[in-house]
């Protein structure tokens, strides 16, 4: 595979095609290497579509390849997601697919969009729950500490695209009574804290930190955190 990569450089291809063409073919080459190009029509697949967030500048290369929407300093892109063997693997919809599919982005969106919470449902856990602190005989209203949630999916992927669903995040309002400071863990979850507890410089400062130390690059999102306000019903920086 990777000998006609570089027949194609000595044939010519420069060296930022060549660069964008290995990062592509990573990300799809595992699954796309079992499916025939049947298994991978549109119609075939259509309704493993989903939508995930990633940070717009960390992948800038490869958004001038795939369709995606705008969000903030993050994009929403679009995968095609197989469950095999209790196993996920995702496929990114680039901009070959989508032309040999025959549709429009606007097409992709709308079907994503649909499919993301019936494939990928929004999970709601505490902080604690979360990293595994829970414990039998622990006794709630003995803690005085503040209520942090962690926002994910069942399927424990690509959780951080439900910071997106205005309803979840009123409802995550309401449960805390208070605007919320969303931090984002990874592309696949985010946390979230009340407003009022939250010192954003601290936070923030955090954020940076564990993303140096433990978060892999392609689960990076961001290294700062956002806010949902209830009043305007928004997410902002």
């Amino acid at each position: 595979y990777f000998n006609d990569i570089y027949d194609m450089y000595n044939g010519g291809m420069s060296m930022d095609s060549v660069i964008d063409l290995i990062i592509r073919s990573s990300l799809i080459r595992p699954v796309c290497g079992d499916l025939s190009p049947e298994e991978l029509e549109f119609g075939n697949v259509r309704n493993n579509l989903c939508c995930s967030l990633v940070n717009t500048e960390a992948n800038r290369r490869l958004l001038e390849t795939i369709p995606s929407v705008d969000f903030l300093d993050l994009s929403i892109i679009f995968r095609i997601v197989f469950n095999q063997d209790g196993e996920s693997e995702q496929i990114i919809v680039d901009n070959n697919l989508m032309s040999n599919w025959g549709v429009t982005a606007k097409d992709i969106v709308r079907q994503a969009a649909f499919n993301t919470k019936r494939m990928n449902p929004v999970r709601i856990s505490s902080l604690r729950e979360a990293a595994g602190l829970e414990y039998p005989g622990y006794d709630d209203e003995c803690s005085f500490e503040p209520e942090i949630l962690v926002v994910s999916s069942s399927t424990g992927i690509l959780g951080a695209i439900h910071m997106l669903d205005r309803s979840l995040m009123d409802s995550l309002c309401d449960r805390l009574d208070d605007d919320l400071v969303i931090v984002p863990s990874s592309i696949h979850d985010v946390i979230i804290m009340p407003m009022d507890i939250a010192d954003r410089e601290r936070v923030d400062s955090v954020i940076r930190e564990v993303n140096e130390l433990v978060v892999g690059t392609r689960d990076y999102l961001s290294d700062h955190s956002y806010v949902y306000l209830r009043n305007s019903r928004h997410v902002m920086i």
